[in-house]
């Protein structure tokens, strides 16, 4: 006994590998990548490397064709849409004792049109949305007389071959008649125009079928509770529930309508406005939360293995009910979605969720009710695998997010805080290599703030000489002092060029006053004593970011907090955030970025002083006084937690 799965990548091979593997069916794995998710698995027998089908669906076929006619296999089961349509539409490469468990092309090809689904659908008095289908320009003008928008824009196949490779076609919306026009305008002519329909409120539901001689022998209903978006896509988290006999007869009428036979997912959305179920699209193969109908009872992957060899299955409907699945690694993800946008910029109806009710759910609800889709401790490689893979796709994107080159906001000026040349003991790079470095890099000006125990008045002298050298009409780099205290305490000068011999910080801070400077308390978290009496008063800001000690994406939750306590006493201090640059290794784009176009040297030093700037960076964005409520408090915690969760699995994992 023996089945070749495809597509190893996905969850629902990984489901099906363990389904099968459990059952002593000896399991080969397939994939463009290997290992993959599924081949990490334990009951994974074997495992088939091939050329990928998105890049080249005849390399891909060639590859198979070899590899079934090298083994023999008595199954092979597609996975996505790509290797079911290239199965379907070359099933000459399969050897006729090897099943192929789908039915005729017409109808998967059906199936795979939501225009054809929605037209059969309505034909057969099944309840969809309400669909416009554009066959010419003008037929937006009715689209923007009676249509409600925002209006869902769906593609009519989720993969489409273009002749030149394949197009992903994912779900949008439209928000005003004006962007209908666009759309048109720039759609791909060699591919039909997407459906447009109206937005329906409501749970998703699928209902997963086993269809044999036009019998349904397995049958499962279940209720998606997040997705990933959170505006609708995969379901990260879902619970099975009782079947519904609407969904049940929509089902079966559309999957008989077909001339369905295998397995199939019909996927329905009850309508909050009258509570009816509306019929969405049907997924003509397996689902990705397959593993949650293994786990309250109905195995289909071995229910479609014995069919397929002839043998007699008794018809299975009964199931555990209440039973939920979690796939963790997606619902982290969307909840870091919801964390970093608006509920506008998701899609979201105002009624959704709450992000501290979604947070609290995440953190202390769900890992109580649901089971852990991909990470079981009886195959816990494939969990492993997958968060590596997570954490090094993750910390890549934002490393590469973080070091790309910023553009500028409307031409505002960006500066960057807290920058060490050779002037200082720890410096790296030349005052004229730091100039040309973040020149480069895009920034407007650079406040250098050299360590105060390292210059001398001579010293200072050639400094201020530099900095107008390397200084031009669009770059101004200002010099500055990091004053080494009493305490341990260290204050940022920023604009000051004169040194002073008092260590006591009080009478540091009134010196950078004096000389026209910015006095900023400097990587405050490496300072655990109490402030001297008064200091905080006089200080015109707190380093609330300092990226050489406190992380390099987001500001340090205790920093926030810190930062809370000292504004109760002065209510106008600022937040800065300094690079505490020395090298360009450890370099971040982020940065002050000021109001106002001005960008002359007593025009930046006075926007520093009066608070005219924001903090930024590729991910954060943070005004120079900022309103901490308790919901950005809770974000912030939420995103530390989240970011020391990556970062301990990465060091105890990844190593």
């Amino acid at each position: 006994m023996s089945v070749l799965l495809l597509d190893g990548e996905q969850r629902s091979t990984l489901a099906a590998t363990r389904a099968l593997g459990k059952a002593r069916i000896k399991v080969t794995v397939g994939g463009e990548n290997i290992p993959c998710l599924a081949s990490s698995s334990r009951f994974c027998h074997r495992t088939f490397k091939y050329t990928s089908p998105l890049e080249s669906p005849p390399a891909f076929l060639r590859d198979l064709r070899k590899e079934l006619s090298d083994e023999d296999y008595e199954l092979i089961i597609p996975m996505t849409d790509v290797t079911t349509i290239l199965i379907s539409e070359n099933r000459d490469i399969v050897p006729d004792h090897c099943k192929i468990p789908l039915p005729e092309r017409k109808a998967v090809n059906k199936a795979m049109d939501k225009g054809e689904v929605c037209a059969l659908a309505a034909s057969k008095n099944i309840p969809i949305p309400k669909t416009y289908v554009i066959q010419k320009k003008t037929d937006l003008e009715m689209v923007a007389k009676t249509a409600k928008f925002p209006v869902v824009v769906k593609p009519r196949f989720s993969r489409s071959w273009t002749g030149k490779g394949w197009i992903s076609g994912a779900t949008s919306y439209v928000h005003e008649p004006a962007e209908l026009v666009n759309l048109y305008d720039g759609w791909p002519h060699d591919l039909p125009f997407p459906l447009l329909q109206e937005r329906i409120h409501g749970p998703g539901c699928g209902v997963f079928l086993l269809i044999v001689d036009g019998v349904t022998k397995a049958i499962f209903f279940h209720k998606r509770l997040r997705e990933k978006p959170p505006s609708g896509g995969v379901s990260v988290l879902r619970e099975s529930i009782a079947p519904e006999p609407d969904l049940q007869m929509y089902a079966q009428q559309i999957l008989e309508a077909l001339g369905w036979k295998g397995v199939a997912m019909v996927e329905f959305k009850i309508d909050l406005r009258d509570g009816r179920p509306r019929l969405m699209e049907i997924n003509p193969r397996f689902w990705g939360s397959l593993q949650l109908a293994i786990d309250s009872g109905v195995n289909f992957p071995l229910l479609l293995y014995r069919s397929q060899m002839g043998m007699d299955i008794d018809p299975v409907s009964q199931y555990r009910i209440g039973v939920k699945s979690r796939w963790f690694i997606g619902d982290l993800d969307s909840l870091m979605t919801l964390c970093v946008k608006t509920k506008r910029r998701l899609n979201l109806p105002a009624s959704s969720k709450s992000r501290l009710r979604t947070i609290l759910d995440f953190f202390f609800i769900s890992p109580l009710v649901s089971k852990n889709e991909v990470l079981r401790v009886e195959d816990v490689k494939p969990g492993i695998f997958e968060i590596k893979q997570y954490v090094r796709d993750l910390l890549g994107e934002v490393e590469k997010r973080l070091k790309r080159k910023g553009t500028d906001d409307n031409g505002l000026p960006k500066g960057a805080l807290h920058i060490h040349t050779t002037y200082s003991h720890d410096g790296e790079m030349s005052a004229e290599e730091v100039a040309l470095f973040f020149q480069e890099k895009g920034y407007s000006f650079v406040l250098l703030t050299e360590h105060s125990q390292d210059l001398n008045p001579q010293k200072v002298s050639e400094l201020k000489d530099q900095c107008r050298s390397y200084s031009k009409a669009n770059f101004n780099m200002i010099p500055g002092i990091e004053f080494a205290c009493q305490q341990d305490l260290h204050i940022l000068g920023i604009g000051v060029a004169e040194l002073t011999k008092s260590v006591d910080p009080v009478e540091v801070v009134g010196h950078i006053h004096k000389n026209g400077g910015v006095a900023v308390w400097a990587h405050p978290l490496k300072h655990g004593k109490p402030l001297p009496l008064g200091l905080v008063k006089q200080l015109d800001g707190v380093e609330i970011w300092n990226l050489g000690n406190e992380g390099r994406f987001f500001p340090h939750i205790a920093a926030l907090r810190l930062y809370l306590r000292l504004q109760k006493e002065s209510p106008k201090l600022k937040c800065f955030v300094g690079i505490d640059f020395h090298r360009p290794k450890y370099f971040y784009p982020v940065h002050l970025r000021l109001n106002n176009k001005k960008n002359s040297i007593s025009e930046i030093l006075l926007a520093l002083k009066s608070g005219a700037f924001t903090i930024q960076s590729s991910l954060f964005r943070i005004g120079s006084v900022p309103r901490i409520g308790i919901a950005f408090y809770i974000l912030m915690l939420t995103v530390s937690c989240l970011l020391n969760f990556l970062r301990t699995i990465k060091r105890t994992i990844i190593g």
